[in-house]
């Protein structure tokens, strides 16, 4: 474990085991970004008046609203249930229904398809609040070295803002009709990048509830295996 009062620079995130933690808190904090915040909270309004929906605005309020009830649900659920099982099955949940959109966007110009997606997208955005939304952050502000703090974390919301920035600009022309023309077939697009995510974070997302930070340095020191770290700390 590092004494806190050794001096650090910025090359010490991507040294020895730090390497991995930085590698942990930039593609966790990113992976927010790749799974379709851009369109569903950036252009779902935008969307709904394209393919005619009434109302369209209504259709964006109701969206961060059930976001925002799943975002007050998850001071509760995070420390209840822990960071990684709301990461992991989160990415699960939002993945599928990202398919279904996708897949039902072919059809977009039926009645009932067209609610069904909507229904879709109003159960994504609460997912996503009260899953990866909350628990990403959690998790990315505890995985580095405590005496690396300082600059992981100005690194993950570079990194976050960056990819936002890349697929925000994108989103517009993927889903206008004189561009892309894709719609919510975009959802086919995003439900990939969610399940490359999933696989990733399944396999290599530790849990760090109920963790300290020193427990943690050793962790991964040791080269622990990630998905149970806390039955190893239990042995």
């Amino acid at each position: 474990v590092r004494n806190l009062a050794q001096k650090v620079t910025v090359r010490d995130c991507f040294e020895g085991s730090n390497w991995s933690r930085t590698c942990l808190t930039f593609l966790c904090g990113s992976t927010q970004q790749v799974i379709g915040t851009s369109f569903i909270f950036g252009y779902i309004g935008y969307w709904a008046s394209l393919i005619g929906i009434k109302n369209p605005f209504d259709i964006s309020i109701g969206v961060f609203v059930l976001g925002f009830v799943g975002n007050s649900i998850a001071f509760y659920t995070v420390e209840r249930i822990g960071r990684r099982p709301l990461i992991v099955h989160g990415l699960l949940l939002m993945w599928i229904l990202l398919f279904l959109i996708g897949g039902l966007g072919f059809a977009e110009s039926n009645h009932g398809a067209l609610s069904a997606v909507t229904a879709f997208l109003f159960i994504w955005a609460f997912i996503y609040q009260t899953t990866l939304g909350a628990g990403a952050l959690a998790f990315s502000s505890e995985i580095s070295d405590l005496s690396l703090r300082a600059y992981t974390q100005p690194l993950v919301t570079i990194g976050n803002a960056g990819v936002g920035w890349i697929f925000g600009f994108v989103c517009p022309y993927m889903i206008n009709p004189d561009e892309g023309n894709l719609g919510a077939r975009v959802g086919l697009l995003f439900g990939f990048f969610g399940i490359l995510s999933w696989v990733y974070v399944y396999f290599y997302v530790p849990e760090t509830k109920d963790l300290t930070y020193t427990e943690l340095s050793w962790l991964f020191d040791t080269k622990q295996n990630r998905r149970h770290f806390p039955e190893a700390i239990a042995k």
